[in-house]
């Protein structure tokens, strides 16, 4: 990872991280104390990881958000041992969890860890928003499907291989189709 976005008001735990991180693999580390700076940072820099400190729950809430629109980089939640109902409330946003203060000793592994925790999440989520996706236009393509089968009285596989020939010949996916078909209300 060459970038690093921290985001939170702790300051010793910037800096411990900051001595960290370059042993971890980041070249370059930006800071920032607000959700409207970490965003601004983000859409400019495309950071590859994000570090961001857990604050009381709407607080949280919106930066999450704003956060997840501006960059799909890994996500790693920081947060102390009084904050740890707030890390749970967030642990299924967050791709890895960090407690805090970093340790003086091995506070290198305990990124690595989160480090690898994060990627590995990151993974996950991109394959489940592809497999959502797919279903998404599946359930598409079976609506629009069933529309052609309607409104030109033809068999199931018929409408299939008629939504087939015109999306190649139009050079457009199925899904693409589909969504044509449905918004029109027919072929």
């Amino acid at each position: 990872m060459a970038t690093a976005l921290l985001c939170g008001r702790d300051q010793r735990c910037q800096e411990r991280l900051q001595e960290v991180l370059p042993a971890c693999g980041v070249q370059t580390v930006l800071l920032s104390k607000d959700i409207e700076t970490a965003c601004e940072l983000t859409q400019g820099r495309h950071p590859d990881l994000i570090f961001l400190e857990v604050l009381p729950l709407r607080a949280a809430s919106e930066m999450f958000d704003h956060l997840r629109v501006c960059s799909r980089a890994p996500l790693i939640l920081l947060g102390g041992e009084q904050e740890l109902g707030l890390l749970q409330n967030y642990a299924d946003q967050a791709d890895a969890l960090l407690l805090t203060p970093l340790p003086p000793v091995r506070a290198d592994a305990l990124v690595q860890l989160a480090l690898i925790s994060a990627r590995r999440t990151a993974v996950l989520r991109k394959a489940l928003d592809a497999s959502q996706t797919a279903l998404k236009e599946r359930k598409q393509i079976e609506q629009a499907k069933g529309l052609v089968m309607l409104s030109e009285g033809l068999s199931e596989e018929q409408a299939y291989r008629r939504m087939r020939s015109q999306a190649m010949e139009r050079r457009i996916s199925m899904a693409h189709l589909a969504d044509e078909i449905l918004r029109q209300g027919g072929v």
